[in-house]
């Protein structure tokens, strides 16, 4: 059944049969990065793209020698300007006419419908958003084996590196597609279950998808591997986007992180300073020791004094967090913000400074970031929002011109930028333990 708007048999909880206080917000919408990463002001929100003007080499014509020496030639500092432009995200939603009238009306409603939709929108809006500062243009993770359900239906088994279960929580009915080395595989597909649990050490969770028969037989040829208990072997990759994504989002953390090639106008190959850092954990857990020498390709390529942050799963963070209790001398000087059974972070101090090992439910288990947050903002020309600007009122909220009941939008136009890529590091190939 297609789900278009929020009717009185979608959104029963509205009514009366509904008791509580507030709504159960069990779907994950972490926004880490929109909390730490600041978005410009309004005096760069404006105009066609966002330039940054950036120092890619220094002037180097040194002369030596003593008495009446020859000037060496000059040979002048480059700047050039990174330039990139927000990314456009739309979402909208909808109210039936008889569920606004029921809700207003009713004295056991405990939401109004507006208000209802709205906290939904913006939520969901908000783990959109997250996902794209991470993984924008890379992919929210990779399916490398299928079971076959029916014709038009298959179970996608992932990769257990690039699974996230808090990215697809709450995702039922979600419409996404799938690229092999940027070609499509079939049109569109919908997601119709969610399993979290991974099913080996060698693979993530799943998701089943509906789709039709010829484009659910083109994915699973692309895929070529059939999922079996025991089974260790992966087939090709698939990435998975949102619908309509795929050349149209931003570029994440992640591809800023791992780019080879042009990042934000400049290339990488021909400016060492535009150059980011890769580390592999060889297919084990991320430990301290791992995380300063991580951090210590930042420190020689100029980020001595920044505060290094460092992006993980949560279950990384568990292994770290274990390793840092036991190894830690609990004193006077003990913070319980910084290092305590559920503290968002943990802190403590490397070659450059301070780093802080920050628990994100979003970042895949096989890899993370170590970046300063401080160094990145968000820019475009506005934020999320439900309003448009040089509109009187609130513009995205309307009547809707083909169904009984009212249409509710929000939008953003952004993306994010890291102004020194040489201070940022990959990590790669992580396979946490267990505690």
């Amino acid at each position: 059944m297609s789900l278009t708007a929020e009717t009185t048999q979608v959104a029963a909880g509205l009514l009366k049969q509904a008791y509580s206080d507030d709504i159960a917000k069990v779907v994950p919408a972490s926004s880490i990065l929109q909390e730490e990463i600041s978005f410009v002001p309004d005096s760069q929100r404006e105009g066609a793209q966002f330039n940054c003007p950036v120092l890619l080499s220094l002037p180097s014509g040194f002369t030596y020698g003593a008495g009446y020496a020859t000037y060496q030639s000059i040979i002048p500092s480059n700047v050039q300007y990174a330039f990139l432009t927000g990314s456009n995200i739309n979402l909208r939603d909808g109210i039936a006419n008889d569920l606004i009238s029921r809700a207003m009306s009713d004295k056991n409603s405990f939401m109004t419908a507006s208000k209802y939709v709205m906290m939904a929108l913006q939520k969901s809006m908000r783990k959109e958003l997250e996902l794209n500062l991470l993984y924008g243009s890379t992919g929210y993770g990779q399916v490398a084996g299928y079971v076959n359900n029916s014709s038009t239906s298959t179970t996608l088994y992932f990769s257990f590196g690039t699974w996230a279960p808090a990215i697809w929580s709450g995702l039922e009915n979600c419409v996404v597609q799938f690229y092999s080395a940027g070609a499509q595989q079939g049109t569109s597909f919908t997601i119709t279950a969610v399993t979290i649990a991974q099913s080996l050490p060698n693979w993530g969770g799943s998701i089943t998808v509906t789709g039709t028969s010829g484009d659910i037989t083109t994915l699973q040829n692309t895929i070529g591997t059939v999922w079996a208990t025991g089974n260790t072997a992966l087939g090709t990759a698939v990435d998975v986007y949102m619908n309509t994504a795929f050349g149209n989002q931003m570029l994440g953390i992640k591809g800023i992180l791992g780019a080879t090639g042009t990042l934000f106008g400049l290339n990488t190959a021909s400016y060492s300073v535009w150059q980011p850092n890769t580390f592999d954990c060889s297919s084990a857990p991320l430990s301290i020791g791992k995380v300063l020498d991580a951090g210590a390709l930042a420190v020689a390529r100029g980020a001595e004094d920044e505060t290094l942050d460092v992006l993980v799963n949560p279950n990384t963070y568990a292994n770290i967090i274990v390793e840092a209790s036991s190894a830690r001398r609990y004193d006077s000087s003990y913070k319980k913000d910084t290092l305590a059974n559920g503290a968002r972070y943990i802190e403590y101090f490397g070659p450059n400074g301070k780093m802080r090992v920050i628990a994100h439910p979003f970042v895949k288990q096989g890899e993370g970031f170590i970046l300063p947050l401080e160094d990145c903002k968000r820019i475009g020309s506005t934020d999320i929002t439900f309003d448009l600007p040089g509109f009187a009122g609130p513009a995205l909220y309307l009547p809707s011109p083909t169904n009984t009941g009212v249409e509710v939008r929000v939008f953003t136009s952004q993306a994010v930028f890291f102004e020194k890529p040489s201070h940022g590091v990959l990590l790669k190939n992580i396979v946490p333990s267990t505690n």
